[in-house]
C-alpha cells in the first residue's frame, strides 16, 4: 500500500463539499493521513458514517480515501452501497478521474471497469490520454472489462503509447472486444520494440479470428515477416481454418525442435484430420520435446491408429516422462468407444 500524499489539506473538503461536523472530520482524517495513520483515518470516517448513513459527503469521502489506498475491491463495494442506497448514478468515480492524485486516478478506472457502465467508455477513453501512465494502463485494461465496441478507436490509438504496458494492455482488451476493426492494427503491433507487446497482439489476433472474416489472416500468411505469418497461422488455427495446415506442415519439416513443436501445437487447435499422418511421424521425431507434443496431439485426434507406436514409446526407456505420457495416452485412446 503506497503511503498517503501530504497534498491532501482541504481538497477533501472543498472537492466533496464538506461543511460543519463534516468539515471537522475530514480535517481529522487529513491530519492523520499526513502522518500515514490509514487505519485510524479510515476508522473516524466509519465511525462518522455510522453517525450519519446518509452523509454523501462522508461516503464520498470514504471511496476516494480506499482508492488512494488502492484498494478498488472496497471501494468498489461501497461505490455500490452508496448508489444503491443514497445516490443513484452518483457521479463520484467519475468525478475522482479528475483528481489532482494520480493514484486516486488510476483506481478510480480500475473500479469504472468494474461497474460494466456504458456510461464510463467516453469516460475512460479521455483517461487514455491522462498524463499519468498508470492512469493510461488502468484505462487501456478496464476498456477491455467494459467490453463496449465504442471502445476500439481509442483503444487503437493506444497501441502507439509511449509506454509499452499501456500498448499492451491495449492489445490485450481489443483482444476481449473481438472487433474486426481491430485486426490490421494488430497485425502492425506485432513489430512493436516490446514482445510483451508482440506477445499481446499475437494472443487477440487468436481470439478475434474465431468470430471474423479469415481474409485477412490468409492475406498474412503470404506476409515476409516470419512473426505475420506465425500470429495468421496460429488465429487461422484458433479459427480451425484449413488455411493453416500447409504452413503447419511446413513447421513440421523444420529443422529447428522448437519450431517442429509449434507445429504440432497449432495442429492441436486446428484438428486437421488431413495432417494425421505428419503427425504420427513426429512421434518417432529424434526430439523427446517434439515427441511428447506428438503424443498429446494424436490423442486430441482421438486418433487409434497410433496406439501401437504410442506402446512402443512407453517401452522404449528413451524418457520416463515421455513413456509415462504414451502409456496413458494409449490407455485413453484404447478406451475410445
Amino acid at each position: 500500500m503506497k503511503y498517503w500524499s501530504r497534498l491532501l489539506p482541504l481538497v477533501l473538503i472543498l472537492a466533496l463539499g464538506g461543511c460543519g461536523q463534516d468539515r471537522e472530520t475530514l480535517h481529522q482524517v487529513d491530519l492523520l493521513l499526513q502522518v500515514n495513520e490509514y487505519v485510524k483515518a479510515f476508522a473516524i470516517l466509519q465511525a462518522a458514517i455510522h453517525q450519519d448513513p446518509k452523509d454523501k459527503t462522508l461516503r464520498r469521502a470514504e471511496i476516494r480515501l480506499l482508492l488512494q489506498a488502492e484498494r478498488v475491491d472496497l471501494a468498489y463495494i461501497r461505490y455500490q452501497d452508496l448508489v444503491n442506497d443514497l445516490s443513484k448514478n452518483d457521479p463520484v468515480l467519475f468525478d475522482l478521474l479528475h483528481d489532482k492524485n494520480e493514484t486516486v486516478r488510476t483506481s478510480a478506472v480500475r473500479a469504472l471497469g468494474l461497474t460494466g457502465e456504458p456510461e464510463a467508455v467516453p469516460a475512460l477513453l479521455g483517461a487514455l490520454k491522462d498524463p499519468d501512465q498508470n492512469v493510461r494502463r488502468a484505462a487501456a485494461s478496464s476498456l477491455g472489462d467494459l467490453k463496449d465496441v465504442k471502445a476500439v478507436p481509442g483503444l487503437i490509438d493506444a497501441l502507439h503509447d509511449t509506454w509499452w504496458f499501456t500498448r499492451s494492455e491495449a492489445a490485450a482488451s481489443l483482444g476481449k472486444l473481438r472487433d474486426a476493426r481491430a485486426i490490421p492494427p494488430l497485425f502492425a503491433a506485432l513489430k512493436d520494440d516490446d514482445q510483451s507487446v508482440r506477445r499481446a497482439a499475437q494472443n487477440a489476433l487468436t481470439i478475434i479470428a474465431p468470430t471474423s472474416d479469415p481474409a485477412p489472416f490468409v492475406q498474412a500468411l503470404h506476409s515476409d515477416d516470419a512473426a505475420v505469418v506465425y500470429a495468421a497461422t496460429c488465429s487461422l488455427a484458433a479459427a480451425r481454418d484449413p488455411a493453416a495446415t500447409p504452413v503447419l506442415l511446413g513447421y513440421l519439416a523444420s529443422s529447428e525442435p522448437l519450431i517442429r513443436q509449434q507445429g504440432l501445437r497449432q495442429f492441436r487447435y486446428l484438428l486437421d484430420p488431413s495432417a494425421l499422418p505428419e503427425i504420427r511421424k513426429a512421434l518417432d521425431d529424434p526430439d523427446p520435446t517434439v515427441q511428447l507434443e506428438a503424443v498429446m496431439a494424436v490423442v486430441d485426434y482421438r486418433d487409434k491408429a497410433s496406439i501401437p507406436a504410442l506402446d512402443t514409446l512407453a517401452k522404449s526407456g528413451k524418457s520416463p516422462e515421455l513413456a509415462r505420457v504414451a502409456a496413458e495416452a494409449s490407455g485413453r485412446l484404447a478406451a475410445l468407444p
